[in-house]
């Protein structure tokens, strides 16, 4: 039974710091009995007949969301916003980070893959209306996922942790109605994936806040569902169309739905391990998913450039 002080989504972290210790502990533990290390295992796949550990793999069984505003990427993108935010149409977002696979296990006979990883990322927005390009906000995440596939079906359970700041040009200006909250918080998210032929692929799941500030007094829940469209490669060259869309909808903001829109290409190797990059036109309706930001609601358009590694 789960006492208050355990319990308690304004004071201390027990449940995460023990999530933590036992990630920790599992991939110490099993890391001296894998098979095979790093990239070597996906080349080495085919020819396998029995069960095998992997060190350090090479992607993840849940492939990365297309759309998501927050999936954990490396990229560059450029909008033009409609927003409640003065003197700030045009907004240049860079993204940091990724899934870093730790411990990996599969069976090809059963078609069947588990993997922990550790997942990190830095999302930061700069006002490109101002002379100096002033950073207005930085969510930095952190934590670590358990993903699993078999045949088209795939999971990713993941506990992180959110901070999110203001940028110190913001907090400079006096002028602009802004006014920072110490929004902190862990949350565990669940997300189900299907994969319709080749090409077509549906996902659902959501998000839970175990704790948070005190300050912030975020509403815990979120859900989110989306569609996503791989192409195959264009006249056998490793250039292939690439679509999603994702909906998202938070407790707090009283389960409006935002909007995001990605179309474009990819070029080079494929996912799950293959390095890549992808040309893509971003379309945004719905509360900004920058942190200090996210009760505010924006409309955009833009170019977006991302790596995949």
């Amino acid at each position: 039974m789960l006492t208050r002080s355990w319990w308690n989504p304004y004071g201390n972290r027990p449940f995460v710091k023990k999530t933590v210790i036992v990630f920790l502990l599992a991939f110490l533990c099993f890391l001296p009995f894998s098979s095979v290390y790093g990239k070597a295992a996906e080349e080495l796949r085919s020819t396998l007949t029995h069960p095998v550990s992997v060190a350090f793999p090479a992607g993840t069984p849940f492939f990365p969301l297309i759309a998501a505003p927050k999936e954990a990427r490396t990229f560059i993108s450029q909008h033009k916003m409609d927003s409640d935010f003065p003197n700030a149409t045009n907004v240049a977002s860079v993204g940091y980070g990724g899934h870093f696979g730790l411990y990996k296990f599969f069976n090809n006979q059963r078609q069947e893959e588990w993997q922990i990883s550790f997942t990190a990322a830095l999302f930061a927005q700069f006002n490109r209306d101002q002379p100096s390009d002033d950073l207005v906000n930085a969510d930095y995440t952190f934590g670590f996922s358990l993903t699993h596939r078999q045949e088209a079906v795939s999971v990713r359970f993941r506990i992180y942790h959110q901070s999110s700041h203001l940028g110190d040009e913001v907090l400079l200006n006096h002028s602009l109605p802004v006014e920072r909250v110490d929004i902190n918080y862990e949350a565990l998210e669940a997300l189900v994936s299907y994969d319709w032929s080749q090409s077509w692929r549906f996902y659902g799941g959501g998000e839970y806040i175990v704790r948070q500030s005190e300050e912030a007094k975020i509403e815990p829940g979120m859900i989110r569902t989306g569609t996503e469209y791989r192409g195959s490669d264009l006249r056998g060259r490793s250039v292939r169309f690439l679509a999603g869309l994702d909906l998202a909808a938070h407790q707090e903001l009283n389960w409006g739905v935002d909007k995001s829109f990605k179309i474009g290409f990819e070029m080079g190797g494929r996912e799950p391990v293959g390095r890549n990059l992808r040309v893509m036109l971003v379309l945004y309706d719905g509360h900004m998913p920058y942190g200090q930001f996210f009760t505010e609601k924006a409309t955009s358009y833009g170019l977006e450039l991302a790596l995949g590694f």
